[in-house]
């Protein structure tokens, strides 16, 4: 939370006012595939969407556009749970990610 100064429109005076700011969550990790590949994968999530990108050790660039396997789901829940209880995510992140992965995996209801 951040106290800042805003200039009201009708009249010009500033006032001060407390909002939260738009917070990134990146989380990140890496995992090896069937053949031994090394893959990264990206998550963010800021503004109530959930980011994908994944990217291959062979591969120069990142992907955008695969969508995610019902294990990187999990694997995102899994860690979004465990920072939450570190008190590193948002309640409403981690309900945001519950309630896309049962829609994704058909796992749960959704929050």
């Amino acid at each position: 939370m951040v106290w800042t100064a805003v200039k009201m429109p009708h009249c010009g005076a500033r006032v001060s006012c407390y909002h939260a700011p738009i917070m990134l969550r990146q989380i990140c990790w890496k995992e090896r595939n069937e053949e031994g590949i090394r893959r990264e994968i990206r998550v963010t999530v800021q503004r109530g969407k959930v980011r994908w990108q994944f990217k291959s050790e062979d591969e120069e660039r990142w992907e955008y556009d695969a969508p995610p396997s019902v294990s990187d789901w999990d694997s995102l829940l899994e860690r979004m749970e465990n920072r939450y209880q570190r008190r590193s995510v948002s309640f409403d992140d981690l309900l945001l990610v519950r309630r896309e992965h049962a829609q994704a995996t058909g796992k749960g209801i959704p929050a």
